[in-house]
């Protein structure tokens, strides 16, 4: 992995914005849907691995958790920190810089931790399971892991929607994805994302499972939602968007469909001691 490229990345690119568009907060709103059906009720000590803002640190910390947030970009964790003052000035127990290979928490010390960049940021598949083995070494007997990932198909969709594909250069980028899972942003534009990359669904969660983590599961996050022409209409309206995200946990696991989302989400257990 290229750290330069993801620090560069993250120091130029709004993830903000990007969290408060229509297809940030479907993300969001699946995300915690998902962890709250199988984190441990609180209190208990929850990691944010790559954490970036802090939106899900602190969201946890408003559920009662003990909520440690660590990323590697600089740029983020500053933000992150001064975040606490938009969630009533509440502090996290920790808001660090650090990397996901090589975490400064104790063995046997947190209930669960959420993964949530790692795995598409570290390139090298003996990198991904450092950091899984890291996240297995600090989560105690029964604790969960909620591991974020990008589906392979994901550019290929975007391309469809926003009709991208006609571009010579970005066909080619999207092709490299579908083929190797191999992101590379050779365009130069931080429209294009950064290094990354994509997974199969299974492939996810074999990496998981080898990392010694059992009753792994996978989930689509978005799903087919992502192909929706008018999501705002969803988003913005409370009935609408509770109807959409009931329709989306139906077809969550359906095995047809799990490619084809932007991020997927695998939750695994380390067994009890």
């Amino acid at each position: 992995m290229n750290l330069g490229d993801v620090k560069e990345y993250y120091a130029l690119y709004d993830e903000e914005s990007r969290l408060l568009s229509e297809e940030g907060q479907l993300e969001f709103e699946r995300t915690k849907d998902i962890i709250k059906r199988f984190i441990p009720a609180p209190p208990g000590s929850v990691a944010d691995i790559g954490g970036a803002t802090g939106r899900y640190s602190y969201w946890l910390t408003s559920l009662g958790y003990e909520s440690h947030l660590v990323d590697l970009s600089p740029v983020l964790v500053e933000k992150a920190r001064k975040a606490a003052a938009n969630y009533g000035g509440t502090n996290l127990a920790s808001c660090e810089v650090g990397d996901a290979r090589e975490l400064k928490f104790r063995d046997n010390s947190l209930n669960a931790v959420l993964s949530m960049g790692p795995l598409y940021h570290l390139t090298e598949a003996s990198e991904r399971m450092q950091s899984l083995r890291e996240v297995h070494r600090v989560l105690n007997g029964g604790g969960v892991l909620f591991a974020a990932g990008i589906s392979r198909f994901a550019s290929a969709v975007y391309g469809l929607m926003e009709e991208a594909i006609i571009d010579t250069e970005i066909k080619t980028i999207i092709e490299q994805d579908l083929a190797t899972g191999q992101h590379r942003n050779t365009l130069g534009k931080v429209e294009n994302f950064t290094s990354a990359y994509f997974h199969q669904p299974l492939e996810l969660k074999a990496e998981v499972e080898e990392a010694g983590f059992s009753n792994v599961k996978i989930f689509a996050v978005e799903g087919i939602a992502l192909l929706i022409g008018h999501l705002h209409t969803y988003m913005q309206d409370a009935q609408l968007r509770g109807t959409l995200l009931k329709f989306l946990r139906l077809l969550e696991s359906e095995p047809a469909l799990l490619g084809a989302t932007s991020h997927l989400m695998c939750v695994g257990y380390k067994k009890q001691l």
